[in-house]
């Protein structure tokens, strides 16, 4: 399945950094701390790797988030906690796609439509309660937000 793609990505060349090994949450988004470690240990953790750090902004949507990545760190601005994990998986798939490390980068992103979901039918198909908890983080990983 596709990466989705970002409302902006900008790449800047030069130095890159070891992937993202910790993340610094402010106040206001302590609750989407837990799912956004998780999507960071998606994209592998490495030692010396650097610290994200997310902050709450009020001007972007709920689900809305930039992430700014150069020589002073990696710097996440939210609209919502949705959005802390939404750009979690924005930063574990740009570690993926570059080889485990993470490039200078400007990254603005939102969703395009509010409803991204999936349907599955428990009552047809049986499946095992491990496939659902995998399928339930792969569409985190991949940014849905309904499961019905």
């Amino acid at each position: 399945m596709p990466i989705p793609a970002c409302k902006l990505e900008q790449y800047i060349s030069g130095e890159t950094y070891p992937r993202v090994s910790g993340a610094v949450f402010t106040p206001g988004l302590a609750d989407a701390a837990e799912g956004a470690l998780a999507m960071l240990a998606l994209g592998g953790v490495s030692s010396g790797g650097q610290t994200a750090q997310f902050s709450l902004d009020a001007a972007l949507s709920a689900e809305a988030y930039t992430i700014d990545s150069d020589e002073r760190g990696v710097f996440v601005r939210a609209g919502g906690s949705a959005a802390v994990v939404y750009a979690a998986a924005t930063l574990a798939q740009v570690c993926a796609e570059h080889g485990g490390v993470l490039p200078r980068c400007h990254i603005e992103d939102a969703p395009r439509f509010g409803w991204r979901g999936l349907l599955f039918d428990a009552c047809r198909h049986f499946f095992p309660i491990q496939t659902l908890y995998t399928l339930v983080d792969l569409m985190a990983y991949y940014k849905y937000n309904r499961l019905h």
